[in-house]
């Protein structure tokens, strides 16, 4: 009997030691044993970038879908050499929304005998594909020594030793002008064109630049700014040509559409002639001489003022579409209209040099001043004419007085402003300074 006791208390010490082991080594509540397994179909976040980890059954499209984003873009973002091979629990970058292809850069290349796509694509580090439907123009798809193509890239500035590149603004609207600056570590030769036209580089203070207007009438969308840069250590892949040591670039520039108005005006019996083509076209073809003159160097360093204060009203506005005597809308306003009475004192907004000062069969009595790097500014209709040509003027100079003269129906200032051949607003540059 006693044995058996003392089997059941051994027995009952046992039970006890493992009931306490138990205690020790299992969790409270049985439901939270094990932490909850990471959930890897949400994406997360690496220093401020989308990570996706690719789950079973995913593909690059679905991926792409999900996250608004296109294959070719997850394809450079990634660098993936097959995009049909994906390995569960791969993490892929999402790329920022803003890298669309189809508004990168380019880099301008002269094709060499025996160039390649898929050599091409190897050089540059991009998707064959992605080459290839950059160059849609090229419908064969065959490669011809010097033949130009687009590749699709994005400089690495300060590996270039660029510390600036820059359009402002970055997506001009119809009518406005912009500018294109870059400074460098050490002297650049840059040359520009933008819309079949060559800028006017202006070189100093560390940087260079220049202007560029968007015509009025430019179709809303994606347009290029056809860039040319020397003197950078310019790496193989980024050269058009084996021994060519010159950046060559297309920068895109969204233009935006503005917002204009229309207007239907009726010209009097005695100024209706004003219309007539001939006389149009000969005063523009005189007027085309002095806009594309940019040898003066800038001469304002500040934002312009207006050429009649800010007690008179602005009226027609700048980019206004016009019809005249029931006519069609065929043309449009190229300045700013001030609605003031006659003798209204007419001010330089900013320094210049008079290049005219005459009377005009259409514009009536006028005055141009150039303001150095391409940029001009007119004066119309005046009922007097107060200063010279080769004068230089500073802002608030007297240029003349308001008047009605030439195409006209009431006394008013025109302000034109012009970049090169393009007319651009003149208001906004009461606001603000280019470059």
């Amino acid at each position: 009997m006693s044995k058996l006791i003392m089997r059941r208390a051994r027995l009952s010490q046992g039970l006890l030691g493992l009931i306490l082991w138990l205690s020790l080594t299992l969790p409270a509540d049985p439901l939270a044993a094990a932490p909850a397994a990471a959930d890897h179909t949400q994406p997360v976040r690496q220093s401020g970038a989308i990570v996706h980890v690719v789950q079973a059954g995913e593909t690059l499209g679905a991926i792409a879908a999900r996250y608004d984003t296109t294959v070719a873009a997850l394809v450079e973002a990634n660098r993936l050499e097959n995009p049909d091979r994906l390995a569960i629990g791969q993490r892929l970058l999402i790329p920022a929304r803003t890298s669309d292809t189809r508004t990168q850069p380019r880099l301008r290349y002269l094709v060499q005998p025996g160039d390649t796509w898929a050599g091409l694509a190897s050089k540059f580090r991009i998707v064959k594909l992605l080459l290839v439907s950059a160059n849609p123009s090229n419908s064969k798809g065959r490669l011809e020594p010097g033949q130009e193509i687009e590749v699709p890239v994005t400089p690495n500035w300060v590996a270039l030793g660029v510390r600036r590149f820059e359009i402002t603004p970055a997506a001009p609207q119809q009518g406005q002008a912009a500018a294109l600056a870059l400074a460098a570590d050490y002297p650049l030769t840059v040359t520009a064109r933008y819309a079949g036209s060559n800028l006017a580089l202006v070189a100093g203070q560390g940087q260079t630049w220049a202007l560029f207007g968007v015509h009025p009438l430019a179709p809303p969308g994606l347009t290029w700014l056809d860039v040319d840069i020397q003197g950078l250590a310019l790496p193989f892949r980024l050269r058009s040509e084996p021994d060519d040591l010159t950046l060559h670039l297309r920068w895109p520039v969204p233009v935006q559409a503005g917002s204009f108005e229309t207007q239907h005006i009726v010209l009097p019996a005695a100024k209706g002639g004003l219309l007539a083509p001939t006389l149009l076209a000969d005063e523009r073809v005189k007027l085309n001489i002095i806009w594309p003159q940019h040898e003066l160097s800038p001469q304002w360093t500040g934002v312009f003022t207006s050429p009649l204060g800010s007690a008179f009203q602005t009226t027609s506005p700048f980019g206004t579409r016009r019809s005249y005597n029931g006519g069609p809308v065929t043309s449009f306003h190229e300045g700013q209209d001030y609605s003031a009475p006659t003798g209204t004192i007419v001010t330089a907004p900013a320094p210049g040099v008079v290049v005219l000062a005459e009377t005009l069969a259409v514009r009536g009595n006028a005055v141009i001043l150039d303001h150095g790097a391409g940029l001009h500014t007119g004066y119309w209709h005046l009922s007097k004419i107060e200063v010279t040509v080769g004068q230089q003027v500073k802002a608030g100079d007297k240029l003349g007085e308001v008047g009605t003269t030439g195409l006209s129906t009431g006394a008013h200032l025109h302000w034109e402003m012009r970049v090169g051949l393009i007319p651009v607003d003149p208001l906004t540059w009461l606001q603000r300074i280019l470059p």
